[in-house]
């Protein structure tokens, strides 16, 4: 019998609180995309947040792109190295997952 693991994004692995946002924009280390960008900074645990810029005039396109990070983290969350406080920042609309999930997963190899 084959056993599937579910790949479940709960609700502790996820940042909220404006203040550890802001501490990890300010003294985090920035890995530059061309969609996405990933601030990352060392901590006890692993946990990540989503940003979207405010160029994205609605807020229904910055939603979405949310929600596309949120998936990919999900997907490829046993990609990201343990112990670190990650940010997801979106810079712009780019509804293309794999491109998004390609992008994010070549990132990661350089941290």
């Amino acid at each position: 019998m084959v056993t599937i693991k579910k790949n479940k994004l709960y609700k502790y692995e996820i940042l909220k609180k404006s203040d550890c946002f802001d501490n990890i924009f300010k003294q985090g280390t920035i890995k530059p995309g061309h969609h996405v960008s990933i601030i990352f900074k060392d901590a006890v645990t692993q946990k990540i947040g989503f940003a979207v810029s405010k160029k994205v005039q609605k807020s229904v396109k910055r939603n979405r792109q949310k929600r596309l990070l949120r998936e990919i983290y999900r997907l490829s969350k046993h990609r990201f190295p343990e112990k670190k406080h990650f940010i997801l920042f979106s810079k712009g609309t780019c509804d293309n997952f794999e491109r998004l999930q390609h992008e994010i997963v070549s990132l990661l190899r350089d941290i």
